[in-house]
């Protein structure tokens, strides 16, 4: 992760902690699925407070995964393949291979 990346996504957190409809149920923003997946080893990360920003989240499609021995970089560290795994998973449930096409059929 570069620096920038790295700033860009304290920043985006900052924002998503100050915006209230991350907390109503109703609102735009809760019809996005959620999906945290944080290393159990991180040493980087407050994972309670992420535990309980993610609890606060409005939305009914939430999940939080705690990769069992994995680091900050969950996705890059020696228990990248859970995280890839679980991602995938997590991604065909809501996007079912009946509802995936091999070409594009909307226009521009």
């Amino acid at each position: 992760m570069t620096a920038r990346s790295g700033a860009e996504a304290l920043n985006a957190i900052k924002r998503l902690e100050k915006d209230k409809r991350v907390l109503e149920p109703d609102s735009t923003f809760c019809t996005i699925p959620v999906l945290f997946i944080a290393g159990s080893n991180d040493g980087v990360s407050d994972q309670q407070a992420a535990i309980r920003f993610f609890a606060s989240l409005g939305t009914s499609d939430k999940e939080f995964k705690l990769i069992n021995e994995g680091f900050h970089f969950v996705f890059e560290d020696t228990h990248k393949e859970a995280a890839i795994e679980h991602l995938m998973q997590w991604l065909h449930r809501r996007f079912p291979i009946e509802t995936r096409t091999n070409e594009f059929q909307g226009g521009v």
